[in-house]
């Protein structure tokens, strides 16, 4: 598997769709592929944080201040010699080392402050975060989760970082018309500085999580998907797998975690992920 690095983020409408946890299991994914895989946790609420750390471990690199909110302000004030590595921190799972910058609760106000403030551009402050320290030179991908759509400047910002916006939701009524007032709302904002339809809407892809086999509601797929395209961009790329519901993924590097949970996963998953690297590879 060969392809040039790339930045993949994890969006989401509602909460509770998966999120935080297809992001841990496609890092996951990578890492057995061989790949260098780094994650930024860029949510206010550090699930992501909290879900790959050990508690004891997360405290004590808060304490350090080894966290995403304290890098991007000190790159927003221009500190000089500023390496991004310090503040990676690393954490073995199995065989597998997962590498994460954490997040906690004062990067909301590290972001608005920026985000508020008078200066033109801020749209692109991850990327440049991620540009201009030189992350990409050192990783293969790039993960990226962050908070749902109750704040869009966050979902901004992870846009325009991105090359790939994963987007998860349950096939209910409710998850499907959040998902399309999301992508239209975002199609407006992001509109100005991304004039093209098919280049802006083509940077998503929407792929159904948690389904019950056999439920009325797995059989409802096909017309939830009609309905995103016609709704919003018949350019937003709607997944022909999706991701069927497993306590597995739930127990996942937690302590309830049992021998066979890794396996049920990667059969799970497996038909999802090959899409999302023939996404990767034509990005």
């Amino acid at each position: 598997m060969s392809f040039d690095k790339k930045i993949i983020s994890f969006l989401s409408a509602p909460g509770g769709v998966g999120k935080t946890t297809l992001a841990l299991v496609l890092s996951l994914f990578l890492a057995l592929d061989g790949k260098r895989v780094l994650m930024l946790d860029l949510d206010p609420s550090y699930g992501l944080s909290l879900r790959v750390l050990p508690f004891r471990v997360y405290q004590g690199r808060v304490r350090n201040g080894k966290t995403m909110d304290r890098l991007i302000k000190k790159f927003h004030e221009g500190e000089e010699e500023l390496d991004y590595r310090d503040y990676i921190t690393e954490y073995r799972y199995h065989s597998i080392f997962f590498n994460l910058i954490i997040s906690t609760e004062k990067l909301s106000e590290v972001i608005d402050t920026i985000w508020y403030g008078s200066e033109a551009g801020r749209e692109y402050l991850l990327r440049e975060v991620i540009e201009n320290l030189g992350l990409l030179n050192d990783w293969d991908l790039i993960i990226l989760d962050t908070i749902p759509f109750y704040e869009p400047k966050y979902s901004i910002l992870t846009y325009m970082a991105s090359d790939l916006c994963i987007i998860p939701l349950r096939p209910s009524i409710i998850d499907v018309t959040r998902t399309i007032n999301m992508l239209n709302t975002l199609k407006r904002k992001i509109r100005r500085i991304v004039r093209d339809e098919r280049e802006l809407m083509s940077r998503f892809g929407v792929v159904f999580n948690l389904v019950w086999k056999g439920r009325r509601s797995e059989r409802k797929i096909p017309e939830y998907k009609n309905r995103i395209s016609n709704e919003t961009s018949p350019h937003v790329y709607l997944f022909e797998k999706y991701i069927l519901d497993r306590e597995a993924f739930r127990r996942i590097n937690t302590q309830e975690e049992t021998g066979s949970d890794l396996n049920i996963i990667q059969q799970v998953f497996s038909p999802v992920y090959e899409e999302i690297l023939s996404l990767i590879k034509h990005t």
